[in-house]
C-alpha cells in the first residue's frame, strides 16, 4: 500500500519555496500520494489578541484532523508552537504517523515554546507517541540532543528536483557580490567589513535584507525580500556570500544551489554536503576575500554538475524514508 501523506504548513507565505522544494523532493523520492493541509495561517499576526486568537483555531483545526485522518504519515513542516508544538499533534499519532521537522533546534533569535518546561513536554511527548522528529543536518540533531535528548532521523534538505538544465553565473564586469537575507545576530559583520576592505574595487558588493546596518563599501537595501524577487536578486549575482557564524541549515545555499549560483561561506556540514567538501568557496582562517576570488574564477558548469548530484542525494535519502 502506497504512503499516503498529509503536510502541515502554518507558514504558507514563508514556507512557500520549502514547500515546492518538498513536493518535489518528495515525488522524486517516489511518494505521490501528498495533499496539504490548509489551516489556520500563522503570518501577518502583530498583536497579541490576533496570535491568540489564531493560536487557538490552530489547536481547534488539529483536534478535529485527529478525529478525522486515519492511516496517514502527517509531516508538520515547521512546528509554529516551537517545542509545545508537538502538543497539538498528539492525539494525531492514534492511528497515524506523525513527523516534525526541528529546523532549529535552538533558535537563533527569541521565539516562544523552547523554555525548559517546553523541551521537558516535548521530549515527554515523543517518548509516548507515535512521533518521530526529522533533523536536516547533524549539526541541528547534536544540538537538539543536547537541548531535549531526543533524538531523531537526519533527512538531507529538499531541493527542487525541476529547473532549468542549463544554468551559469552573472558574469557581468564588474562581479556582483551579494548577501541576500535577513540580518539576525548571527551574521558576521566583520566577515563584510574585510570582504569590503579588499574588493571593493573588484565588485559590486550588494546587501538584500531587512535589518542590516550601513557597512562602509556595501549598498544596503534593508528591506523584505518579497518571494517572486528572491530568485532574481540571486540569478544577478556572480556569487553570494553566506556570512553566519551560527546556523543549523541554510534555505539560502540551497536556492543558490538550484540556481546554480555559487557561494562562499563558513566551513560548514551543510555547505559542503551541498557544494563539496573540495568546494573552494568553503572559509578557512577568515579567508573570505580568496574564497570570493576563487568561485568567481570557477567554471559554472562545476556548480551545474553538483546541483545534479545533489538532486540524486535528495531523493535516494527521503526514499522510504516516511515509511520505515
Amino acid at each position: 500500500m502506497s504512503v499516503r501523506i498529509v503536510l502541515i504548513n502554518p507558514l504558507d507565505d514563508t514556507l512557500r519555496h520549502f514547500e515546492t522544494e518538498l513536493m518535489e523532493s518528495l515525488a522524486a523520492a517516489g511518494y505521490h500520494d501528498v495533499e496539504w493541509d490548509r489551516g489556520p495561517q500563522a503570518e501577518g499576526r502583530n498583536n497579541t489578541w490576533s496570535k491568540l486568537a489564531v493560536a487557538a483555531r490552530t489547536v481547534a483545526h488539529r483536534l478535529r484532523l485527529a478525529w478525522t485522518t486515519t492511516n496517514k504519515t502527517v509531516l508538520v513542516v515547521w512546528p509554529i508552537f516551537g517545542y509545545f508544538d508537538i502538543l497539538t499533534t498528539a492525539l494525531l499519532t492514534r492511528r497515524n504517523r506523525v513527523f516534525t521537522i526541528v529546523h532549529d533546534p535552538t533558535p537563533l533569535r527569541e521565539s516562544y515554546g523552547y523554555s525548559p518546561w517546553a523541551r521537558r513536554a516535548f521530549a515527554a511527548t515523543v517518548r509516548r507517541t507515535r512521533t518521530e522528529i526529522i533533523y536536516h543536518t547533524e549539526t541541528a540533531r547534536a544540538a537538539g540532543v543536547k537541548a531535549t535528548g531526543v533524538n531523531g532521523l537526519v533527512l538531507p534538505h529538499p531541493i527542487r528536483q525541476d529547473g532549468p538544465e542549463s544554468i551559469g553565473t552573472n558574469r557581468t564586469t564588474p562581479p556582483i557580490v551579494r548577501v541576500v537575507g535577513q540580518n539576525k545576530r548571527t551574521r558576521s559583520l566583520s566577515a563584510l567589513t574585510r570582504i569590503a576592505n579588499d574588493l571593493r574595487d573588484e565588485a559590486v558588493l550588494d546587501i538584500h535584507g531587512r535589518g542590516w546596518p550601513d557597512m562602509d563599501g556595501w549598498n544596503v537595501s534593508d528591506r523584505f525580500i518579497p518571494e517572486d524577487r528572491f530568485d532574481q536578486i540571486v540569478r544577478e549575482a556572480a556569487c553570494i556570500v553566506i556570512p553566519y557564524d551560527e546556523f543549523y541549515q541554510s534555505g539560502v545555499a540551497v536556492r543558490c544551489l538550484e540556481a546554480g549560483v555559487p557561494v562562499v561561506g563558513p566551513r560548514h556540514e551543510h555547505i559542503a554536503e551541498l557544494y563539496g567538501h573540495d568546494w573552494p568557496g568553503l572559509v578557512d582562517d577568515d579567508d573570505w576575500s580568496g574564497a570570493i576570488r576563487r568561485v568567481l574564477a570557477l567554471d559554472p558548469a562545476h556548480t551545474e554538475a553538483r546541483r545534479s548530484a545533489v538532486r540524486v542525494l535528495v531523493r535516494t535519502a527521503w526514499a522510504g524514508a516516511l515509511d520505515r
